[in-house]
């Protein structure tokens, strides 16, 4: 599995209601104990167990990180195992879907938790380097499906920025300071509980095998 542990992006905030005066903000997802970018290898897929909405394999307590298209690697901890979140599923402010079974994560030592973009990323367990093959390893654990989106409540983009975290002790700035950035992922093989043609593919042991609940 690829992954980018120095990632820097630019958003807009302090944007009236037209979407006119927007400020400019940066970001840089940055992990000093990895490589800039390099390959990770997947051990095997962490699952759920328990109920259909009860996730023993993901206890409150543990290291979850996520590698997203836009906001690239960060990780937490997570603070809620079998929650739920309303997603909207069209742009506009009344089509829901609620997915239950869902782990929340809360970011930690990183700018950014997640943005948009970053959905249908994988998670994982924090990479550990294994000396005896050469290779940082990591256990898969599901798939990006939302996070904490600061904003003025709309679904006007422009008006949105990412939820913003520690800009004061890396840059010495206050420009933006947020405390409760979180991202929330369904675990592997909860996936398609509300999607069942969907399948999803993992290489353990060097041999293909598909998760399927």
């Amino acid at each position: 599995m690829w992954f980018d542990a120095n990632t820097v992006g630019r958003f807009s905030h302090g944007c009236d209601y037209s979407g006119a005066n927007c400020k400019e903000g940066s970001f840089a997802n940055v992990d000093g104990a990895l490589p800039s970018k390099g390959w990770l290898k997947v051990r095997y897929a962490q699952q759920a167990g328990g109920t259909p909405s009860y996730n023993l394999g993901h206890p409150e307590g543990a290291i979850r990180c996520k590698m997203g298209m836009t906001s690239g690697f960060s990780c937490g901890i997570i603070v809620e195992q079998s929650g739920y979140i309303e997603l909207r599923m069209k742009q506009d402010d009344t089509t829901k879907t609620t997915l239950n079974g869902v782990v929340r994560v809360l970011a930690q030592d990183f700018m950014v938790a997640t943005y948009y973009g970053d959905s249908g990323g994988p998670v994982f367990s924090r990479p550990t380097w294994n000396s005896g093959i050469g290779w940082w390893e990591v256990t898969a654990a599901g798939t990006m499906i939302g996070g904490t989106i600061k904003g003025d409540g709309t679904l006007n983009a422009t008006r949105d920025r990412p939820c913003v975290m520690n800009l004061q002790s890396r840059y010495g700035t206050t420009q933006t300071f947020d405390t409760d950035c979180t991202f929330v992922y369904m675990p592997i093989d909860r996936v398609n509980d509300h999607k069942p043609s969907i399948a999803i593919k993992t290489l353990v042991g060097e041999q293909d095998s598909y998760v399927i609940p």
